[in-house]
């Protein structure tokens, strides 16, 4: 799994302004600050056949009027960061994550996203707005894995400092 940013200092409020106040426009903005980080080799993405995202359940979609991290894929695909992301994957059900304080609460269940593609022998670049712990990037890992998928790997925006996922454990499971 690779990541940006640590989630500290103005990242937070950068992306509370982004996905929950609507600010679209800091779509550009976070995918050039990932694109300036990357052309400076201060990380790399990982080998990947396909790019895909945690994408937003329905609801939140039409809530929010945008998904956010959706728009960045493509932003970073215009960029060069990335490949063209495909939408692999659908949010089954709402995931109330915002809502929940204590780290041991944040638990996705398997059944929280199905592919909606076959993905078989590809390696697959999920990519997310934050891993805090892991949960959501695992849940969605595992119905790749279901639809045929190769190997699994992340990359966030902004990785939280409480999150203790291994690089590799998202391929791994």
């Amino acid at each position: 799994m690779v990541s940006a940013f640590n989630y500290q200092g103005a990242v937070p409020d950068l992306i509370t302004r982004w996905k929950y106040q609507g600010m679209i426009e800091l779509t550009n903005y976070i995918a050039e600050l990932v694109a300036e980080l990357a052309a400076r080799g201060k990380f790399s993405m990982p080998d990947h056949d396909l790019v895909t995202v945690i994408p937003s359940h329905w609801q939140r979609r039409l809530t929010r009027g945008f998904d956010p991290v959706w728009l960045l894929a493509n932003a970073l695909a215009k960029k060069g960061v990335v490949d063209r992301p495909l939408s692999t994957l659908k949010a089954s059900k709402r995931m109330p994550y915002q809502h929940l304080k204590r780290l041991d609460e944040r638990h996705i269940s398997s059944d929280h996203f199905q592919a909606t593609e076959s993905v078989f022998g590809k390696k697959i670049l999920l990519l997310d707005d934050v891993v805090t712990s892991g949960s959501t990037l695992n849940a969605a890992a595992g119905a790749l894995r279901s639809a045929g998928a190769r190997s699994i790997n992340g990359f966030t925006v902004a990785v939280a400092q409480t999150t203790s996922i291994a690089l590799d454990e998202i391929a791994e499971k």
